[in-house]
């Protein structure tokens, strides 16, 4: 394409199809086409000459965040600030929440977190933990959590290859167990901490008012069946068997109003004089940003306290089963798992 030849591409996945599509097929055919969106014209000089793609990357630009405006006055009630300690409020950037199983042993009986670090930053000397609050009455319990500064006061990994260790009892628990609790629908969930923007920096804390706001229902639920292959794809073995058991509830809701709009966007842009494929190279790559959101946006991604950073779900690690510097996906089964 970049030496000016005609190409041909297939696959047989069909996200790098499109991705081809977008990449061989739209981009060329629209290449210093100018955009189109009322900003632009009031921005720039009539005679403005815009290059290979910029045009069309002008109009994504805009009309995302006019999507992303829209959003927010949708669902943005769903995403409530949390109270400083100097008594500002701010807005929440990451939630971070624990799946939590009962320990079998019968002494304890404790709601056990499935974390693999209870870490939450650590830059040099500067470190933030989350604790737990265990009651110990009779049968032990998971009260809450609680954020410190310091040293962790539970040492070592919660949740390895090897098993779980409870964070009551010290029990060793094999994962098996862990599957069989998925399976019967048994796994629960508890908010661990958000951290929040407070213009210089991030704050974490623990805000028990946030975890109200995971009771809400989608309007739509994606229950499609995940493909079963226990080497690549985990989430099946521990009882998450659709698509829709990989999202959060508010998850869902933000992705189903996303669509929504990108919808109702390209019906609005129907009815005014511009070319309907250049309409539909947009919201194409509108639809890309909401899939990259679905990477890192979801109940099974995991947290870097280094780099205070949500990794994406999607990972890849080097497998001897393939070929010298060739890789296969790995999809994380039970870690700590984020949500925005």
């Amino acid at each position: 394409m970049r030496m000016g030849l005609p190409v041909i591409a297939a696959d047989l996945n069909p996200v790098a199809v499109l991705i081809n599509k977008a990449m061989l097929e739209i981009l060329p055919r629209f290449a210093n086409h100018p955009p189109f969106n009322p900003d632009s014209k009031k921005k720039y000089h009539p005679d403005h000459k815009w290059t290979n793609a910029h045009g069309l990357a002008e109009d994504v630009r805009y009309y995302g965040r006019l999507i992303n405006e829209d959003a927010k006055k949708r669902i943005g009630h769903l995403y409530p600030p949390v109270t400083l300690s100097d008594g500002r409020t701010v807005p929440v950037l990451t939630y971070f929440w624990a799946r939590t199983v009962q320990c079998p042993n019968p002494a304890c009986g404790c709601q056990m977190p499935l974390v693999g670090s209870f870490i939450l930053k650590k830059r040099g000397k500067e470190t933030y933990y989350v604790s737990p609050i265990i009651e110990r009455n009779g049968k032990n319990s998971l009260k809450g959590f609680e954020v410190h500064t310091g040293e962790p006061e539970v040492k070592g990994t919660i949740i390895s290859k090897s098993g779980a260790r409870c964070i009551a009892c010290n029990e060793v628990i094999a994962h098996p167990y862990i599957r069989q609790e998925g399976i019967a629908k048994r796994i629960s969930h508890r908010l661990m901490a958000v951290s929040a923007d407070t213009g210089k920096g991030r704050a974490y804390l623990f805000d028990p008012n946030q975890e109200q706001q995971i009771l809400i229902e989608p309007k739509w639920i994606p229950e499609i069946p995940l493909a079963h292959n226990p080497k690549n794809i985990s989430p099946p073995l521990y009882g998450m068997t659709s698509y829709d058991q990989l999202f959060t509830k508010r998850q869902l809701i933000a992705y189903d109003t996303l669509n929504e709009l990108i919808i109702k966007l390209r019906l609005e842009l129907t009815g005014e004089n511009v070319n309907e494929d250049y309409i539909k190279a947009v919201v194409v790559f509108l639809s890309f940003a909401i899939d990259r959101l679905a990477d890192f946006n979801n109940s099974l991604t995991t947290w870097k306290p280094s780099g205070e950073q949500q990794m994406h779900l999607y990972i890849f690690r080097q497998s001897k089963t393939t070929y010298s510097g060739q890789y296969r996906p790995l999809w994380i089964s039970v870690r700590r798992r984020v949500q925005r």
